[in-house]
């Protein structure tokens, strides 16, 4: 087996967990929706595209190794409510994938190129996320709306369409006043905390 057609799991309640096998080279679009019992999932290394919707709605997967995919199309993993654990390092181009995923806390993103539409909407647990090589981002900040994002790391050089001030539910400075808040918590490890020779 080369490929794993599209729907041929659709609706299966009783898979808890998958290995693919190393021959296979494609997973068509919604092969794994609605496996809503399915908590583990081992994608070979050949696999580097994930199709829209193969995933979704599988509300108690966890973890699943991504390592080697570099592409991610839309709602691959709506709604996974449990999946806390992902390898997107090597990910270039996200739509949507992530929407709805509430137990994912921190991302790796950081050779993603594109990050289109809702990508991490409503991740009510994700707090950082690495977007340092992002030069397009379409959606107008829907891609994080809903989620408790507190940091991103992005460089200057952002090239894409301008991030817009809706990335974040609650208005952060950023790197404005690291150095004022790294000097407040050094003050306070001399003079509360004691941690100071002389003190």
């Amino acid at each position: 087996v080369t490929v794993i057609n599209q729907r041929i799991c659709k609706n299966n309640t009783a898979l808890t967990s998958i290995v693919i096998g190393n021959n296979v080279t494609d997973i068509k679009y919604e092969a794994f929706m609605n496996c809503t019992s399915l908590t583990e999932i081992t994608i070979p290394s050949n696999i580097t595209r994930v199709e829209h919707r193969c995933f979704y709605n599988d509300s108690n997967l966890q973890s699943i190794n991504l390592s080697n995919v570099t592409y991610l199309n839309d709602l691959c993993f709506y709604n996974c409510q449990k999946l806390d654990n992902v390898d997107t390092s090597n990910v270039t181009y996200i739509k949507d994938a992530f929407f709805g995923c509430k137990a994912l806390t921190s991302a790796d993103i950081s050779n993603c190129t594109t990050l289109d539409g809702a990508a991490f909407k409503d991740c009510t647990s994700l707090t950082w996320l690495n977007v340092s090589n992002v030069v397009s981002m379409a959606g107008g900040g829907s891609q994080f709306r809903g989620s408790k994002l507190t940091g991103a790391f992005v460089f200057d050089s952002f090239t894409g369409t301008a991030i817009p001030d809706s990335i974040f539910d609650t208005v952060t400075t950023g790197a404005a006043n690291d150095i004022e808040k790294a000097t407040k918590i050094a003050r306070a490890m001399v003079t509360q905390y004691g941690m100071s020779e002389k003190f």
